[in-house]
């Protein structure tokens, strides 16, 4: 079992299922799932460690993410998750290097959604909105009753 575990965690990081990992190896789904709720019990007991070996971990994560993403499908969803995880490590690395960003950057970015660019169609809405004159009714204050004032 112990052999096993680093090639479970390796697969999991790269998005694979419990049944497909199950099934290269020639176990049962439940023994993965298994074997991931061990990996998570080992990463809680065991300490960090040096600087070294934790920074040499964040770089493993990276590469595993990394040729996550390479291998994976383009079409797939899973990418931008290898993405994220390879982000995290990363600002995780530099921090613990002291190579954190020392100032925040905005950038503009245009979201598309297949042929839809949703920026210029909210634009759109807006613009067409607002160049319809809107009517605003406002209510006039309640009628007091004869003699109360």
């Amino acid at each position: 079992m112990l052999a096993r575990l680093p090639i479970v965690a390796e697969r999991s990081l790269r998005g694979e299922s419990a049944r497909e990992i199950a099934a290269d190896l020639g176990l049962h789904p439940w023994t993965i799932h298994q074997d991931r709720e061990h990996i998570r019990e080992l990463a809680q007991e065991k300490p960090l460690g040096s600087l070294a070996e934790t920074v040499g971990r964040l770089r493993w994560v990276m590469e595993s993410a990394e040729k996550a993403f390479i291998d994976t499908d383009a079409r797939s969803l899973n990418r931008s998750a290898y993405l994220g995880q390879y982000r995290q490590a990363a600002m995780d690395e530099a921090k613990l290097l002291g190579q954190e960003p020392r100032q925040r950057v905005e950038v503009e970015a245009t979201i598309r959604n297949g042929d839809l660019d949703i920026d210029g169609e909210i634009d759109r809405i807006l613009a067409r909105r607002l160049a319809v004159p809107r009517l605003v009714v406002e209510a006039a204050p309640p009628l007091e009753a004869p003699g109360t004032a």
